[in-house]
């Protein structure tokens, strides 16, 4: 008898999840127990290191290093602060919340805030070994599958990053919803369906990357769940999905708010619409690149001047024509196919450039759970190819063990850059051109190292490439403040207001600068602007009081 994986119409019996054939019972449990003993010992040691590994000044100075809500731990004033900012350009409560819970458990030590990733990392991995296996009733494939999303070097970027626990902490609540729809779609009942909706609303909570999970309980509806036979059932199926929809439109538009109360996405003026396009084509074929050749790898990588030339266009445009339209057609043959790649493209969607949220062209932690569809439709497609028994799936077997050694190797590898942020950013200039995000970056770890000097050559060189970034404009003029040149601080401390003039911290810095040289009265109006745009900016304040007094002294 052949498995979810034959060639049976979406809807024939033979497909449906929800009842496993002969075949599968003969499996028993011993198989899955061996696969989630190798998964675990495979995720432990190629990701052992990463509890080793230090902060790095980009994003987790934000959210963790210069963050006094989250330095503080859980207070009522920090949980409140977790659910109403939109701070770093999100909105995500439940991200919050587990950083402030870290430092309750760790205090400001990075082990174990990478160590908690590793962790999350680690259940998300076997949570979709588990929830697929009870899909489809095959451990093997279901290993694999969950092998390839835990090892895979794409994946380093999202564990071995303190300030991507929204992406691994997501991505669990992923997977558990995916298993609370799979006891749904089994026995549908009311508490069932809020079970889901429940798990999905804080799988938002945690990172608004998961609006597009309704789309793909639809897709899991037709493989490997069996669900949908026909239109009627489709049309009942969709409707099922509302509340999720409903969810996923609140907290896209507080998302795109928050991005916009930030500024972080780049207006039609910076990225025009057919830049956007363009790179919403070639980004899932770039993605697909990476995955098949994930080498060199960096934190960032900058966007290309102009735009991307009209061979990689073309290019782009023929390769996802072609794979969409043979997903298309062997839809009921191969079901498996269209679902993953669906998964892969709608997963996509949010980050494909459309709506451009900061400089990046692309970005390994991008690919974090779309990566799952294009290994499901890969890895189903090999089952059925080759046979059930003989040489050619022992064949396949190997392969598959090779492949995950070389995986194995290049992530162990590449975590290694990620040790701290002078390794993990020298990295980047290394395989990248033009690359200023990684000078200024650069700079940060230096200044925090006190080798202002070598700072300041990073950050200029970060901003001879891109002049219009305040940040940088910011740290470059707190190292020649450092360094005691406040004439060439000033200058840098305008310049980032200029550009951004909700800078709290530059506004606060140039006051200072103005109340030494005697200019109360500007210093005053800086140091007010900074405690309006950040009441809880403690030095603000202090300094503030102090210029009060010497204000009050002359007179």
């Amino acid at each position: 008898m052949r498995s979810v994986t034959g060639s049976a119409a979406p809807g024939d019996q033979s497909c449906r999840g929800s009842k496993p054939g002969g075949g599968r019972r003969q499996l028993g449990v011993r198989p899955l127990t061996v696969a989630v003993l190798a998964l675990l010992a495979l995720v432990s040691t190629v990701y052992a290191p990463v509890s080793t590994h230090q902060f790095i000044s980009l994003d987790d100075s934000g959210y963790l290093l210069d963050n006094p809500q989250v330095r503080q731990g859980f207070t009522p004033s920090s949980v409140i602060w977790a659910f109403t900012t939109f701070y770093e350009a999100n909105w995500h409560p439940l991200t919050w919340l587990s950083h402030m819970l870290d430092v309750q458990l760790f205090g400001m030590n990075p082990h174990g805030h990478h160590s908690v990733n590793l962790l999350f990392h680690g259940a998300a991995a076997i949570a979709l070994l588990l929830v697929f296996n009870a899909m489809t009733g095959l451990p093997g494939a279901s290993f694999w599958l969950a092998s390839f999303f835990a090892i895979h070097p794409l994946r380093v970027e999202s564990v071995a990053w303190a300030a991507e626990r929204k992406d691994v902490l997501s991505a669990l609540l992923w997977m558990l919803t995916l298993a609370a729809y799979l006891w749904y779609a089994r026995k549908p009942g009311g508490k069932r369906y809020l079970t889901t909706v429940a798990l999905f609303a804080l799988g938002l909570l945690a990172k608004p990357m998961l609006v597009t999970l309704p789309a793909v309980l639809l897709l899991l509806d037709y493989w490997p769940l069996g669900r949908v036979r026909g239109t009627s059932t489709f049309g009942r199926l969709a409707i099922e999905k509302l509340p999720l929809l409903a969810l996923s439109g609140l907290s896209a538009l507080v998302t795109i708010k928050a991005q916009q109360a930030a500024h972080a996405v780049l207006p039609m003026s910076v990225v025009p619409i057919v830049e956007r396009l363009a790179s919403a084509v070639v980004a899932p074929i770039a993605y697909v690149a990476k995955t098949l050749w994930p080498e060199p790898l960096s934190i960032y990588y900058p966007r290309h001047p102009g735009g991307l030339g009209p061979v990689i266009l073309i290019a782009a445009v023929v390769l996802l024509l072609l794979v969409t339209a043979a997903a298309v057609n062997g839809a009921r043959r191969r079901p498996y196919f269209i679902s993953g790649w669906c998964w892969y493209l709608v997963t996509l969607l949010p980050v494909s450039g459309l709506v451009q949220v900061g400089e990046q062209a692309l970005a390994d932690r991008y690919t974090y759970l779309p990566s799952v569809g294009l290994a499901m439709a890969l890895i189903w497609t090999l089952r059925d190819i080759f046979p059930e028994r003989g040489r050619l799936r022992i064949v396949l077997a190997i392969g598959g063990v090779c492949l995950i050694v070389v995986w194995g190797t290049v992530t162990s590898c590449y975590l290694g850059r990620w040790k701290d942020g002078i390794s993990l950013f020298e990295h980047a200039l290394e395989v990248t051109r033009g690359n200023w995000m990684a000078h200024l970056s650069l700079g940060g770890e230096y200044a925090r190292r006190g080798r202002i000097e070598e700072a300041i050559e990073q950050f200029r060189r970060g901003l001879a490439i891109q002049p219009n970034d305040a940040a940088g404009h910011y740290n470059l003029g707190h190292s020649y403040h450092l360094l005691g040149n406040t004439q060439q601080a000033e200058i840098q401390y305008r310049w980032a207001l200029a550009l951004r003039p909700d800078l709290a911290q530059a506004h606060n810095n140039l006051g200072v600068i103005l109340s030494a040289r005697g200019n109360l009265g500007q210093a005053l109006t800086h140091f007010r602007e900074s405690l309006r745009i950040r009441p809880d900016l403690i030095e603000a304040r202090q300094n503030l009081e102090r210029t009060l007094a010497a204000t009050r002294g002359k007179h």
